[in-house]
């Protein structure tokens, strides 16, 4: 559909990104700034995924945190609708989690961000009901590590019916692996708590190498309806208790019994709230950017790039390195010092002589 040179509106294709089931996703210039994109173009015409890629654009402009991929606007590409996003060169992190194993440092300082995210969206009054791995990137800002929510397609807006079909859908709605029970067995069912109980799947996923349970939802349910899966520190041993309290509290079966906000999550982890507040109009107002990123982000491996500015460096230049005159100082004081001790022990002995 689309080819590298072509010019779209204003904007130049630079590169063929990737494409999902539904979509494919392009970089892409605006000729006029010299400012890069990603553009995500609906491959599929069919009316429900049409009217959810609709329904996508109009929610993720409604969140603006760093920890979330910025919708910029909808755009036609021909007859096909087309979402002009923010671009961030990195890697999703399913895909990083098959390069390396994050220690549960990393892990925890990325799954916080992610938290961030996800309580933003709820704060505006929206459900994601598809957190998993493969829907978070992870790109680099300022040589630090921040995963970014995106890939709001099967969104759930809270108290909205007017369009059944996609928001109160009986039908299993989501990712098998990372899916609450209540959502696999009726999407409608999805709230706030279906998306924790996904954060757990993810923050068990980093750190024990493998999703809580299986990706078949037939062959995985038993297990999903009743909470079994293999606890985490048969996995990891020396696992912070904190975190396995953390996924535990995440997993449980009923959803009155979880975490019942993003923020009771990272209560949980002893970490101060970080997140976007909802203002009277309903959309959510980010913290400074260099206080969430600087808090909680990791560092970034040199290729995980990101067209985000750099943040100046904030940390104390190291003390000089002691020069010669400085030892020879220093040696000088101690000679001194030495004789000092030894005058005032002879003058000591010479008045005892003389009083005795």
């Amino acid at each position: 559909m689309l080819q590298v040179g072509a010019d779209i509106d204003g904007f130049l294709v630079e590169a063929f990104l990737g494409e999902g089931a539904m979509a494919t996703v392009w970089k892409v210039r605006e000729v006029a700034s010299g400012e890069r994109f990603a553009l995500k173009v609906m491959a599929r015409s069919t009316r429900q995924p049409l009217e959810r890629f609709h329904r996508e654009a109009a929610v993720q402009t409604r969140i603006r945190h760093p920890n979330v991929i910025a919708v910029h606007r909808l755009v036609e590409v021909g007859e096909h609708p087309a979402l002009l996003m923010e671009l961030v060169e990195g890697l999703p992190l399913d895909r990083l989690l098959l390069r390396e194993v994050p220690d549960a440092r990393v892990a925890e300082q990325l799954f916080l961000q992610i938290c961030a995210g996800v309580e933003a969206a709820h704060a505006a009054g929206i459900v994601h009901r598809d957190l998993k791995p493969s829907n978070v990137m992870v790109g680099n800002l300022g040589g630090l590590r921040v995963a970014k929510v995106g890939d709001f397609g099967l969104v759930r807006i809270l108290g909205d019916s007017a369009s059944p079909r996609l928001t109160i859908s009986t039908n299993p709605l989501g990712t098998p692996g990372y899916m609450a029970p209540e959502q696999a067995t009726s999407a409608r069912d999805a709230d706030e708590r279906s998306d924790i109980f996904s954060l757990g799947c993810i923050l068990y996923r980093m750190l024990c190498g493998r999703p809580p349970f299986g990706e078949d939802l037939r062959e995985a349910w038993h297990d999903l309806s009743r909470g079994l899966y293999r606890p985490p520190f048969e996995l990891v041993p020396e696992l912070d208790p904190r975190l396995a309290s953390t996924i535990a509290a995440c997993l449980r079966v009923d959803p009155a019994q979880r975490p019942q906000e993003v923020a009771a999550v990272i209560r949980m982890l002893g970490r101060p709230r970080s997140t976007g507040l909802a203002n009277p109009g309903g959309r959510a107002e980010p913290v400074q950017l260099a206080d969430l990123v600087m808090a909680s982000a990791p560092p970034a491996p040199p290729d995980v790039r990101s067209v985000q500015p750099s943040l100046p460096p904030t940390a104390a230049p190291p003390p000089a390195a002691p020069t010669r005159r400085n030892d020879q100082m220093r040696l000088l004081l101690l000679i001194a010092a030495f004789g000092l001790a030894a005058a005032t022990i002879l003058g000591v002995g010479v008045l005892w002589a003389v009083l005795g």
